[in-house]
């Protein structure tokens, strides 16, 4: 009986083993495609409903902003952001500037080995001349492979709630 219990126990221990070294070589394997990366963005922006009937408005500005992720794998990635939208002259507030700390899941699809779609439905802090708000960031964009380790993209962004207790303006970039 105790030479079937040690066997038992050889076996138990060798199909734990396995199982750590199957997880570890899965682990690995991801942490292996998985990266972090950084970028910079410049554009155009431009506010909607903005601007009041009557009043001096100026809702169109110039845009940069950085952003920054990890790649989980090629499909899945967690992306935050600075984004400066620029300079807007409009219902209550005289020439403030808006900007948006952001933090999305990027989710990405492969049309070609150089070229990928993406989608990005996440969350934002929008600073709106003296006022803050929370809004909604959804992005979709182009992004192409130019050199073995960068890329380029095209994106069209979007910030539902820009709040500053006079209008509320939906942010394009």
């Amino acid at each position: 009986l105790l030479i079937k219990e040690k066997q038992w126990i050889k076996e138990f221990n060798m199909k734990k083993l396995a199982v750590v070294i199957s997880a570890t070589l899965f682990m690995a394997a991801n942490a292996a495609s998985a990266a972090p990366y950084l970028g910079v963005k410049a554009g155009y922006s431009w506010l909607n409903d903005e601007c009041m009937t009557g009043l001096s408005c100026d809702d169109d500005s110039g845009s940069a902003g950085i952003f920054g992720g990890y790649e989980f794998n090629d499909f899945l990635a967690l992306e935050a952001g600075y984004d400066y939208l620029g300079k807007f002259t409009g219902a209550g507030l005289p020439d403030d500037s808006v900007d948006a700390f952001t933090l999305a899941p990027k989710l990405t699809f492969g049309v070609t080995d150089a070229i990928d779609i993406y989608g990005k439905f996440g969350g934002a802090y929008v600073n709106y001349g003296n006022e803050s708000d929370e809004s909604f960031l959804g992005a979709l964009g182009l992004e192409f492979d130019v050199m073995e380790n960068g890329s380029v993209r095209v994106e069209y962004q979007a910030l539902t709630d820009i709040n500053n207790d006079v209008v509320r303006a939906f942010a394009n970039t």
